[in-house]
């Protein structure tokens, strides 16, 4: 994730588990993240957190005592491995599970085809 702050800000990376258990300023020393400073930009790294709903706090760290900040940010997004491993073996499963059907009814049918009403 990249965020991108026109003035000088702290910003602060929190879970749902950490907004549930810690109020208020308290969790500022307690993000997911040590980012001081994010002007213009920083990089926080998001593969070690994992699946989960995330906030992104941005607190002003002007000189001037002004609080407000104003950021962007952008979310870099890949698929997970679990998915790239997953799919495969199940798209081969049900190739290998359509085949053994195909190959039980085939001989079913020729074997009924004399008896059927319908031709």
């Amino acid at each position: 994730m990249t965020v991108h702050c026109k003035t000088p800000a702290k910003v602060y990376l929190v879970s749902q588990f950490l907004l549930d258990h810690y109020p208020g300023d308290l969790i500022r020393d307690h993000a997911l993240n040590k980012v001081i400073d994010a002007a213009p930009d920083v990089q926080i790294n998001m593969t070690s957190f994992g699946y989960g709903t995330y906030y992104i706090f941005v607190w002003g760290a002007n000189s001037s005592g002004d609080a407000n900040a104003t950021a962007e940010y952008t979310l870099h997004t890949e698929l997970s491995d679990s998915v790239k491993t997953l799919v495969p073996i199940v798209a081969m499963i049900t190739a290998i599970s359509n085949a053994a059907w195909v190959g039980y009814l085939v001989p079913l049918r020729n074997k009924c085809r004399g008896k059927s009403i319908y031709k």
